[in-house]
């Protein structure tokens, strides 16, 4: 069974992980824990897991942090919305790609098989166990995440906009329509097909009058689909409103 790292022995590809991202650890083991996959067969404890779960709270914390002192007047809904959008894992998993951070996973040979390395959910709790090391390694200090999360957003936060997939247009909607009519949008669905094929269709309704619709084979999607076609229709811009909410 191998479960080296990728291309480099162990020490070299720590120091490369360290100059990706400007910050040498002083414990040299957390760093390899984060990168160590639960498909490498060591005690349940020495893997990434429980690491990936302080660096989900520390990029929450971060990213409303700066929300709430950059935007004072903005509501606490609003707030909500981006900082959900910022922490989902599409987000994170580009945010990973985009600083090469793949390349340093440890697998298991047969994760590997499975284009593990390549997998949104694994890539991005990559991410999110590396913010925890450093956390933990900085003798719980929020200061060297916060400048690595926020200098990554950034440098990429305007290409990530352009992946249309990552949008929560329904959320985006309803804060438009609530700021503009005082009430949210009103879905109506229809389903079609058997239990196994079912098709959702929601038709949107703002302010009474109907607008956009989506079809899909979930209601969550079909919803956001709806909501997209909607935005589009009463020309709402996504992508400014994001870019506006995230000046870094």
């Amino acid at each position: 069974m191998s479960t080296n790292y990728p291309n480099g022995k162990p020490q070299k590809i720590l120091s490369e992980v360290e100059k990706t991202i400007s910050y040498v650890f002083k414990d040299k083991n957390l760093l390899r824990l984060a990168f160590t996959h639960s498909s490498v067969k060591v005690q349940s404890h020495n893997n990434n897991e429980r690491l990936e779960l302080i660096g989900d709270s520390v990029i929450g914390i971060v990213v409303i942090k700066y929300l709430y002192k950059n935007f004072p007047i903005v509501s606490e809904g609003e707030i909500v919305k981006v900082k959900s959008f910022l922490v989902g894992k599409k987000v994170l998993y580009m945010l990973a790609q985009k600083a090469s951070l793949h390349r340093f996973l440890l697998l298991d040979w047969r994760a590997e098989l499975f284009s593990t390395r390549k997998s949104e959910a694994v890539v991005s709790s990559c991410f999110e166990s590396l913010v925890g090391a450093m956390y933990v390694d900085s003798d719980y200090d929020l200061a060297a995440p916060e400048i690595f999360i926020l200098n990554l957003l950034k440098q990429h936060m305007e290409e990530i906009l352009k992946h249309e997939e990552i949008y929560d247009y329904k959320s985006y909607l309803q804060i438009q329509s609530l700021n503009i009519n005082g009430m949210p949008p009103e879905y109506k669905a229809e389903i079609t097909g058997p239990i196994q094929k079912r098709v959702f269709r929601i038709r949107t309704f703002v302010n009474g009058k109907e607008y956009g619709e989506g079809t899909a084979k979930n209601k969550k999607e079909a919803e956001n689909l709806a909501a997209k076609a909607t935005c589009e229709q009463l020309k709402f811009d996504i992508k400014n409103y994001y870019l506006s909410m995230i000046k870094l």
